[in-house]
Formats: structure tokens, sequence, C-alpha cells
């Protein structure tokens, strides 16, 4: 299995570590967290992207509605090694 390139370039990965560090911190959770679930979902993405210019826009959106406060209570377990 070939692995799949996420970013394109710098300018890329930078963007997208912006909206990961946006998530975090909105959500009140590690930036690791939201890493892991937004990698996920920008793999998933990419499949079916023709264009790449909006994805941190949507993997922000889709995220957003999937990081709960109870979300945020495992993943502050996680960090404390519990």
């Amino acid at each position: 299995m070939v692995a799949m390139m996420l970013y394109e370039n710098e300018l890329d990965k930078r963007q997208h570590r912006s909206a990961i560090h946006f998530l975090a911190s909105h959500a009140g959770v590690s930036e690791e967290f939201v890493r892991q679930l937004y990698e996920l979902e920008l793999e998933s993405l990419i499949r079916r992207a023709r264009i790449r210019d909006f994805l941190p826009v949507l993997v922000v959106r889709r995220l957003k509605e999937k990081i709960t406060p109870e979300k945020a209570s495992e993943s502050r377990a996680m960090d404390r090694g519990g």
C-alpha cells in the first residue's frame, strides 16, 4: 500500500497545522489528538478532491461537529496516561 501525501508543500502543511491549532484551542483538547482526527479526515477528503484549496476549511467544519466535550475528556485522560 502506498502512503498518501497529505501535504503538497510547506505552505500547505502550515495551513493545515494552523487549522489543527485552531481546532485544538477551540475545543480545549490537545493538538496531537486533533492532528490524528484531522489527518484521517483530510485523507478521506483528498481522495475525492479535485481542488485542494478549500480542504482545511472542509476538514475544520467536519471536525467541529465531531469533537465533543466527551472527546475532550478522553483526550485529557490520554494525555495524563489514563
